[in-house]
């Protein structure tokens, strides 16, 4: 982080800083050419002269810091920005994680790395921000992580590379030139020749070591620049091999047996949850002292769990799974960026920007799990619970289970994602006061996963009991056999192949013209077309596979396809105490050789939705726009003004195709629709004195709804078709009415505190709601599901009489939300030269303690900062607020998920240093140094649905400058 001092500057230096801060206003309101070199940039400053004056340039993070007060200074709407503190330096390794320092922005992190991912602003989820590559619409088909389902609205920003951007704007309140489909919109500005005249080489390398995988990693960024007179060219290369290693429990939810009443009983109530059985009957080989055959119904089994009430045994809750997972695999990135720009003269300016990337994930999962969903199921007879103790909300906090069962699931993610994006620009000054600017777009995506799984549990009633104890972070599940031997009689459970294609392309053209008037003020106007396609295709040869490989590994067989795993040092960085460390694991190679699953996986015909319950079709969206803008200065009393305001007007056309199951039959069901609207907005700004500034906005916005919820039919998300869920076509956009006033005192250099509040009144939000229904008033084929399906469904009575919980997306009448955001960075030089901090804290308000909108009510960011010309050192500290995941109820009991609150402790530092004849830097990073886990709980502190602990990641490097 280079930092340089210079008491001696030209003044005209000064008169050219000032100029570009005014064109930053132009850099927040067009994506043109001249506005992205508008934006400050971090220099080496020119050689003192005989025109000297007393001032003080400052570069590096520091630099960074100034170019952002700058840029906030100088917008008229509510707007953040990050800049690079130099060529192919950002001051974060994510470009997430970079945003999450702005006050109001949450960012969503991948529960096994730990990485940020996607981003959201004050509070509505990734969706509800539109992410733009150099002013245009882009759209990414991973979907959010290992295990992830996200709908492609949301943008993965682990895909882009720090190295190759400049720029990060959060425009919290919009302007009518801006592209419409979010409350808030977030600006990508990747690097361009121009930014930086003369010939430039950047250079930098790393290695990464995981706390969790105890490797290495290398990452790496080249980045070459030079201009002519009239022509620019920029290519930069970056690629990262990221290891991923986490050790975890989850359980699918929780639930409570479905044990009921004895007849005329009145003082027990099972009314909710039921998502399986104890045995009726003692099994023959339980153990633990019962007598085979024995009746077990609600009196016997008070008298087997000794002071527990009717009430407490029936609504006893446990793990659905109680599972430890183990995930270890890697990512390889590579990104390419070219950007040529050709400037024939001061009044014509073209750019072309081509950024393509791709990315390999290859991960192993092994899942060991105790078997309590279906554990009822065919021959297991049942668990009998034995000295069970439950607390005050009848969680389960200990107990002996006989006749229990457990099983391996190991499973492989093989990911290909592939993304380019082309973005033609030019710029036209036609004369002094009329401009055009106009570009281009193309996006297209694409992301293939295949994912097959391989299950095996033990004998069932083999006599396998369970100790369990639940007074930690997770369930201590012990089983009282060796589950790490091969040789204990494994059985077939099942097998899946359920592979997913997503593919998403955008295009886009935009026109804008711009004049300026002689006092200053500036009209624009422009259209804008906009295109956005997104297609989900599942693939599931399972039952051909499945019975294919049971015929050709025969239970005789099995044991020699299996050994010990995952790993010698399993769980070593996992919150709680795990009642076991080493579990079999399937050789998947041989298996699958023995099993000809090449030839199975190839011929996997398409399917209704994914192994995550992502259902199949296709998203459709053409949008036209065209808008009005003035932004003027008036004097009101002794004040100025600035003023922006204007109107856009946009229509989209939504096409939504999806296959729907009717008693049996599929069929592919389109529908059409339109809407549109006027959306107007309004920002001012004025400063009172000349370090106070206040300003307002007002705006109107819309959001699209999420494709997945959008695409018709039901599909289920587990093996026990008791979880489906359901799309709804008929949802409607949200519209947002949008308020805003803050004020900021610039306390000088970079120095500033702000405030602001606002108020958002949405209407059309989306939540999902739970209702039970019949298996047979679905739709759906008994005889297309799975084996394990059937015979659960039978196991509650058969198809007509089966309850089925269904996860449903319905429009709400409406939310407000209002929120406070408070901001303060302060340099500290008159302690110690080079010393500061900055730090936020936002307050978010449904009206329902966050229930209602799924947020987070409060979040504190903090960075503490020290640099000079040598070393620079910075400590951060970022805390989200428990939210809610999902609303009640979840399996039948009115219960939401909840994720736990959250701090997370970051450190950076450099040493500035010569090296092979360039301007150098050793750098060292550190994310998550405290092994903060990722922690869902259903409902209650001690109902762990989720945890995971992804360790901390040391990142070491140089970086320089040629």
């Amino acid at each position: 982080m280079d930092i340089r001092f210079s008491r001696s500057v030209r003044a005209r230096t000064r008169m050219a800083r000032a100029s570009l801060l005014g064109a930053t206003i132009l850099a927040g309101m067009a994506g043109s050419v001249w506005a992205q070199d508008a934006a400050p940039q971090a220099t080496t400053p020119p050689p003192a002269t005989s025109e000297d004056v007393t001032e003080v340039v400052v570069v590096g993070y520091r630099g960074s810091l100034l170019n952002s007060a700058r840029a906030k200074q100088n917008a008229v709407n509510f707007t953040d920005s990050i800049f690079a503190q130099d060529m192919g330096k950002f001051p974060d390794l994510n470009l997430a994680e970079s945003l999450q320092r702005i006050p109001g922005v949450q960012i969503s992190r991948n529960g096994y790395t730990g990485e940020g991912t996607q981003v959201n602003v004050r509070g509505l989820g990734p969706s509800f921000t539109k992410v733009v590559l150099n002013g245009n619409g882009v759209a990414v088909a991973s979907d959010g992580g290992i295990d992830g389902g996200s709908s492609n609205r949301e943008v993965d920003l682990d895909l882009f590379p720090s190295e190759l951007f400049t720029r990060l704007t959060v425009s919290k309140s919009p302007l009518a030139s801006q592209l419409e489909g979010g409350m808030s919109i977030v600006d990508m500005r990747n690097a361009r020749p121009f930014d930086n005249k003369g010939q430039h080489i950047s250079v930098s390398v790393s290695g990464t070591y995981g706390q969790a995988s105890e490797e290495f990693a290398p990452r790496g960024a080249i980045t070459f620049s030079k201009t002519w007179d009239k022509w620019g060219v920029l290519v930069g290369l970056a690629g990262s091999s990221q290891r991923t290693r986490s050790d975890g429990f989850d359980s699918v939810g929780w639930s409570n047996a479905n044990l009921a009443c004895p007849t005329g009983s009145t003082d027990c109530s099972n009314a909710q949850g039921n998502n399986f059985s104890f045995a009726t009957v003692v099994p023959a080989n339980a153990g633990n002292g019962l007598t085979p055959g024995a009746t077990l119904g609600l009196t016997e089994l008070l008298a087997l769990n000794p002071g527990l009430t009717a009430n407490q045994l029936t609504n006893a809750m446990i793990p659905r799974l109680g599972r430890l997972n183990y995930i270890d695999g890697k990512r390889d990135r590579i990104t390419l960026l070219t950007a040529v720009e050709y400037r024939p003269s001061d009044d014509l300016r073209f750019a072309l920007d081509i950024m393509g990337a791709k990315a390999k994930g290859e991960y192993d999962r092994s899942s060991f799990n105790w078997f309590v969903r279906n554990s009822s199921t065919g021959a297991t007879g049942g668990m009998v619970p034995l000295n069970l103790k439950v607390d005050a909300n009848n969680v389960v906090t200990s107990g002996t289970f006989a006749n229990s069962a457990m099983f391996v699931e190991a499973r492989t993610f093989d990911e290909d994602l592939d993304f380019i994006n082309i973005n033609p620009s030019m710029t036209w000054q036609i004369n002094e006061k009329l401009r055009l600017d106009a570009q281009l777009n193309y996006t297209h995506s694409v992301f293939f996963r295949e994912a097959p799984s391989f299950l095996f549990n033990t004998p069932f009633n083999s006599g396998l009991t369970v100790n369990y104890t639940n007074d930690g972070d997770i369930p201590t599940i012990t089983p009282s056999a060796n589950i790490a031997d091969p040789n204990l009689g494994w059985t077939w459970n099942r097998v899946n192949i359920q592979n997913v294609k997503r593919s998403t392309y955008t295009q886009g053209a935009h026109a804008d013209l711009i004049y300026d008037f002689d006092n200053g003020a500036v009209l624009k106007t422009g259209y804008a077309y906009d295109e956005a396609d997104r297609r989900i295709q599942a693939y599931d040869n399972s039952a051909n596979y499945q019975a294919f490989a049971f015929a050709a590994v025969p239970q005789t067989a099995i044991a020699g396809y299996l050994g010990t795993g995952p790993a010698s040092n399993f769980t070593h960085i996992l919150d709680g105490t795990p009642g076991f460390t080493l579990h079999v694991l399937p050789d998947l190679d041989k298996l699958k050789a023995a099993t000809n699953y090449a030839a199975y996986n190839a011929a996997a015909p398409a399917t209704n939705s994914s192994a995550l319950g992502t259902p199949s079709g296709r998203i459709n969206d053409s949008t036209q726009g065209l808008y009005g803008e003035y932004a003027a200065t008036f004097p009101i009393a002794s004040f100025d003004v600035k003023v922006n305001y204007g109107v856009r007007w946009f229509e989209t056309d939504q096409t939504v195709t999806g296959p729907i199951t009717v008693n049996g039959v599929t069929t592919f069901q389109t529908l059409e629709t339109s809407y549109g609207g006027v959306l107007p907005s309004f920002n001012a700004s004025t400063k009172l004195t000349d370090k106070l500034l206040v300003r307002a906005a007002a705006s109107k916005t819309v959001t699209r709804a999420n494709p997945n919820s959008l695409l018709p039919g039901v599909s289920f998300s587990d093996p026990s078709a008791q979880n489906a869920s359901s799309g709804n076509p008929s949802l409607k956009p949200y519209y947002s009415e949008n308020y805003d006033l803050g004020a900021e005192y610039y306390t000088g250099g970079l120095g500033y505190v702000s405030a602001a509040i606002f108020k958002k009144h949405v209407t059309g939000y989306t939540q999902v709601r739970q209702t039970t229904q019949l298996f047979t008033d679905l739709g759906i084929d008994f005889a297309g599901l799975t084996a394990q399906q059937q015979q659960a469904i039978n196991d509650r009575g058969g198809p007509s009489v089966a309850q089925v919980f269904v996860n449903t997306p319905v429009n709400i009448d409406s939310i407000n939300l209002t929120g406070i955001e408070l901001g303060w960075v302060q340099p500290l030089d008159f302690i110690v030269d080079g010393l500061g901090f900055s730090t936020n804290y936002t307050h978010l308000d449904d009206g329902f303690d966050g229930a209602k909108a799924q947020l987070s009510p409060q979040t504190v960011n903090a960075t503490g900062y020290y640099e000079n010309d040598k070393l620079s050192f910075r400590l951060s500290y970022v805390w989200f607020d428990e939210r809610i995941v999902a609303g009640a109820p979840q399996n039948g009991l009115m219960l939401p998920l909840k994720a736990t609150d959250r701090g997370q402790v970051d450190m950076a530092a450099s040493y500035n240093t010569a090296f092979w004849g360039s301007e150098g830097q050793i750098t060292f990073e550190a994310t998550n140094i405290t092994n903060e886990p990722f922690r869902t709980l259903f409902g209650y502190e001690n109902a762990a649905y989720s945890h995971f602990n992804p360790g901390a990641m040391y990142h070491i490097g140089w970086s320089g400058k040629f």
